[in-house]
């Protein structure tokens, strides 16, 4: 089995740092599709998706992620999944999204939820 943790080791810090100043639920997917296609590019750097194909963040479910079907087609990205930690080093910067998208969501329900100023409790 083939790592790449020490790719995971070079965008982490940067990637934490980013994520911790998003402030929307779409800066955080950006975020993670971004990274995803630096970690991408480093493991391969000689592949590039073909337009609109990329790695997508999904918080509906674990692993957090979506490959698109047309890349796993692709027998680089087969082996990557198959063979080597990049699926985990996906899921732990997709679980961070996560987690970071739950934190604003639920800042975003507190800002909505508070009363104006004088209003009497129900």
């Amino acid at each position: 089995m083939r790592s790449f943790v020490q790719f995971e080791k070079e965008l982490a810090a940067e990637f934490r740092d980013k994520l911790a100043k998003t402030e929307t639920t779409i800066e955080v997917s950006d975020l993670f599709s971004q990274t995803a296609q630096k970690l991408l590019s480093k493991i391969l750097p000689d592949y590039s998706p073909k337009a609109g194909f990329q790695i997508k963040f999904d918080s509906t479910k674990p692993p957090y992620y979506i490959i698109p079907e047309e890349m796993k087609k692709d027998e680089r990205i087969k082996e990557l999944i198959e063979g080597s930690d990049f699926p985990a080093i996906l899921e732990r910067f997709a679980t961070s999204c996560y987690n970071r998208k739950a934190h604003l969501d639920e800042v975003d329900k507190t800002k909505t939820s508070k009363r104006p100023p004088g209003t009497p409790n129900p």
